[in-house]
């Protein structure tokens, strides 16, 4: 989300995005404790049953199945 947006980005997720980044920044500035939460892609693959946490560092964007266990 800190990447440029390619320029066939649509309006309303050019949007978000943009909005994400500014209040993301803010937060960091605000000398709060803080964490940040990210939208992943979904995808239509199957379940897998497996959750995956990473705490504390730089989480890279992942993908998340829609389909339930």
């Amino acid at each position: 989300m800190d990447d440029p947006l390619p320029e066939d980005t649509g309006e309303v997720w050019r949007a978000y995005v943009e909005a994400k980044r500014d209040a993301d920044a803010a937060l960091r500035a605000s000398g709060l404790d803080w964490t940040i939460i990210r939208p992943g892609r979904l995808t239509d693959d199957p379940a897998t049953g497996h959750v995956s946490n990473l705490v504390n560092g730089d989480v890279p964007v992942a993908e998340a199945v829609r389909a339930a266990v």
